[in-house]
């Protein structure tokens, strides 16, 4: 019996990744990872209150601007990186 052959496929136009971080943006090791938002983007944190996980989402256009770096205060809201 011959071996099927894996499809080809192109490569995708847009990569998403999923990634956990502190609010500050840091993660394993301290590593920095860059909280800034590009034209048309949205960004979603993960967070955890005195209860439990939650998670922040924001938009360009409804609450955030393009091109610039949030991160989030202790109640889960985006604030701009000075």
């Amino acid at each position: 019996m011959a071996k099927k052959k894996a499809p080809t496929t192109e490569a995708p136009e847009t990569v998403l990744v999923l990634r956990t971080v502190n609010a500050d943006g840091t993660s394993h090791g301290g590593f920095q990872w860059p909280l800034e938002v590009g034209a048309n983007g949205a960004i979603a944190l993960a967070w955890h209150d005195a209860d439990r996980p939650r998670i922040a989402v924001g938009y360009v256009g409804e609450g955030l601007e393009a091109d610039t770096w949030y991160r989030l205060s202790d109640k889960g809201e985006f604030e701009v990186v000075s």
